[in-house]
């Protein structure tokens, strides 16, 4: 019979979670000669690039390399969901972001898609309801503002683009960053990167 899990137990867990993550994302990737995905249910296969917590705390969702989206119970201390978009061979799939919505409506992820495209999910059905189309690179940072109703991304094309999720539509691009747009932040009206 396993043991009841004190109240700081499960905050052990989400902290021994975020350190695998951070351990995984440093360690060195080694070229295979075949792409080669393999989902187990334990776990990640390969780097987990970004991590989210939902408002209640109740689950983590981490993304990476393996090209899953992985949800945490973080009081049962297991996976709850696994989420499996677009799979193909080498990077084609790998997802480098993702940013939950404060308002915890909506699921937002990308990385090395076909057509450079965003998913968007409503995260309480874990349903794909829509692709935000415009990047002509990688995605690499995503995050929504402070009321939920817009999603930032930033990319390898040096642009950052600002989009209306309920519509689905580009509201903005800010083009020509200089570089690659690795970060992006929102504070009310303001955004930085």
């Amino acid at each position: 019979m396993k043991p009841p899990i004190a109240p700081s137990g499960a905050s052990l867990w989400l902290v021994r979670c975020l350190a695998a993550a951070l351990l995984l994302n440093a360690a060195p990737v080694l070229a295979q000669p075949e792409a080669i995905l393999t989902i187990t249910p334990g776990g990640h296969t390969g780097r987990i690039h970004d991590v989210a917590v939902t408002r209640d705390r109740r689950f983590l969702i981490t993304t990476g390399d393996d090209k899953t989206i992985r949800v945490w119970d973080v009081e049962q201390q297991r996976l709850a969901a696994t989420l499996v978009g677009q799979i193909g061979d080498g990077l084609s799939g790998q997802l480098y972001a993702l940013a939950l919505s404060p308002d915890n409506r909506w699921l937002a992820v990308a990385g090395y898609l076909d057509g450079h495209v965003i998913r968007l999910y409503d995260w309480p059905s874990r349903r794909l309801v829509g692709l935000l189309e415009g990047h002509t690179n990688v995605v690499n940072t995503l995050a929504f503002t402070d009321d939920s109703r817009g999603l930032l991304s930033g990319s390898a094309d040096r642009s950052i683009r600002l989009w209306d999720v309920a519509s689905r539509t580009q509201i903005r691009s800010y083009l020509d960053h200089g570089r690659s747009v690795v970060d992006v932040a929102t504070a009310g009206r303001v955004f930085v990167s």
